[in-house]
């Protein structure tokens, strides 16, 4: 037809005024079929609870937006027939504007004919007279119905009751609870996990900062001189300080506490549990592996979960699962007293509940997905708590050994250079434990046949002589203004207020050293000389109650 301009031209204008005019009217059909739908699903959800109650104010703008879009997709552009129908209808040229359009598919000498006339009509005709926009009555009609039907729903948003006589929205939530939690466990699964990762010394015998105080220490040891006293005092005070610090960031009293309790045994015994006390030997000599050996094993068993479908084994499997989860998390905060440990198994026993109660297959992949996260994460805090034990007890037998170091310097018989090849400190306590039996012991009564510092002799005192003692008095407060032994053995009163300030001073004085222990989780390393010296005290009182009887 290109070479009828007009007559084209013409059938064009009035295609696009045909489909806008039927787009129109299928676009309010559509808005009064989805508004129909859109209340049918609001009383069924509000009614029955069968299916979401997703539906809220802001909902309503989806009926006019669902409408346009099936309106759009149903409507089909006119084709140049079904426009040349219409132009021949309201021009009245019986079918001259149809023929044009199939005059290319037909043969004769009239096309010329054909043409010329509805070229002619064409430049007389308008495209708003073949098809009017009659919008008065549809308008009036859209603006008074679908105002009136969306209120209507509105109203039904706003005051229709949610009911669930079936209980299946009270299903609905618990299903999304147990996926947000087991999406929160993931998340800390992770968070734990990568913390963990930049502990890349967890296979060694000690933590690298523990380590790094000990070889500190054993240079120190190395360096001592018999006749350099002080300046050895202050080395050991430092390092005492520092393996300090870092046993009491270990927390270590309480683990130390846990493993040396007796608290679980009934526990264990009661429960036949013998793998169980397995863990708690092994874990005394700073070792899980058999707990990681278990975690393994475990682990197998999730996958064999995974894979079959007989219900009764699965069943079978998962009442394991259970009760080797709750063991291994009964150990982990009784005994071993792993937060940590406990918190990845905590986090597992949710995630296997999640699993039992699942409705949703793919929920409960999800869950034994992330209970087989918790268990790795649950592998790599057993390693990390053995290297806690094995640094709480290299700490300990660091500070032990320092308790003895200070006795040998303050009788100048601590040398670096007599133990010039030892290696570990187990080579050091061997020395000093043979150089503290050399001089007859630690000084706890053992005398030496009257020359010694025990109960069988007595050092004379001359203040005239110069030393290069250092005093080393505790920073808390452990004083009462007296030296109680002192009090008691130079020459006091025995009887009257002098003795009763002093039974009184003493009673202080031990309540205070107590509370210092308590309250400052005072290592093993300094409690020897503060229990010998209240025992000296015991053994002085009898014996002057006794004089003064």
């Amino acid at each position: 037809m290109s070479e009828f301009p007009s007559s084209e031209r013409l059938l064009k204008h009035v295609a696009w005024r045909l489909y806008f005019a039927k787009l129109a009217w299928r676009v309010f059909l559509c808005f009064i079929g989805v508004a129909i739908t859109y209340g049918v699903a609001l009383l069924v959800a509000r009614l029955t609870g069968l299916i979401p109650d997703v539906f809220s104010p802001q909902t309503l703008w989806a009926i006019p937006g669902a409408a346009v879009v099936l309106g759009l997709a149903l409507t089909r552009f006119p084709n140049m027939a079904e426009a040349a129908r219409q132009a021949d209808a309201g021009q009245g040229t019986k079918d001259l504007f149809l023929t044009l359009t199939m005059l290319d598919r037909c043969a004769g000498d009239y096309k010329p004919l054909v043409g010329r006339d509805a070229e002619e009509r064409a430049r007389k005709s308008r495209a708003d007279k073949i098809v009017p926009y009659a919008w008065e009555r549809p308008s009036l009609l859209g603006g008074l119905v679908m105002p009136a039907v969306v209120g209507l729903l509105a109203l039904g948003i706003f005051f229709l009751p949610a009911l669930d006589p079936f209980g299946a929205q009270a299903q609905a939530r618990e299903q999304e609870d147990l996926a947000e939690r087991i999406a929160q466990t993931r998340k800390e699964n992770e968070i734990r996990r990568n913390e963990l990762a930049r502990h890349k010394d967890v296979e060694n015998e000690n933590s690298e900062d523990v380590e790094q105080a000990i070889e500190k220490l054993k240079a120190d040891f190395q360096q001592m001189r018999q006749p350099q006293r002080k300046e050895n005092a202050q080395k050991l005070a430092i390092n005492q300080k520092t393996l300090g610090d870092k046993w009491r960031k270990l927390n270590a009293e309480q683990l130390s506490n846990k493993l040396n309790s007796s608290e679980l045994d009934g526990k264990f015994g009661g429960r036949g549990a013998e793998q169980m006390r397995q863990w708690e030997r092994e874990l005394q000599e700073g070792s899980t592996e058999g707990l990681q050996d278990d975690i393994e094993e475990l682990a197998n068993d999730l996958e064999r979960l995974a894979q079959t479908e007989d219900s009764d084994e699965r069943q079978e499997l998962m009442r394991k699962i259970e009760k080797q989860i709750d063991d291994m998390s009964e150990f982990a905060s009784d005994k071993a007293g792993s937060q940590e440990l406990a918190a990845a198994l905590q986090r597992a026993s949710e995630q296997l509940q999640a699993m039992q109660n699942s409705k949703s297959e793919n929920l409960s992949q999800e869950a034994l997905q992330a209970l087989q996260e918790s268990m790795n994460l649950a592998q790599m805090e057993a390693k990390e708590l053995s290297q806690t034990v094995r640094d709480m007890q290299s700490l300990e037998e660091a500070m032990r050994l320092i308790s003895m170091a200070k006795e040998l310097n303050s009788e100048e018989m601590l040398d670096g250079e007599a133990c010039e090849d030892c290696q570990s400190l187990s080579d050091y306590a061997e020395l000093y434990e043979q150089m503290m039996a050399a001089r007859g012991g630690r000084g706890d009564g053992e005398g030496t046949g009257g020359e010694g510092m025990g109960e069988g002799g007595e050092v004379p005192e001359d203040d005239s002589v110069e030393t290069d003692f250092v005093s080393e008095r505790s920073k808390s407060a452990i004083q009462k203004g007296k030296v109680l032994l002192s009090m008691k053995t130079k020459g006091l009163s025995d009887s009257g207020e002098a003795r009763k300030e002093y039974r009184q001073a003493l009673e202080d004085v031990k309540q205070g050293v107590s509370e210092a222990i308590d309250q400052e989780q005072i290592p093993p390393g300094y409690t020897d000389a503060i229990q010998k010296y209240f025992d000296n005290i015991d053994r002085v009182e009898p014996a002057l109650q006794a004089e003064e009887n």
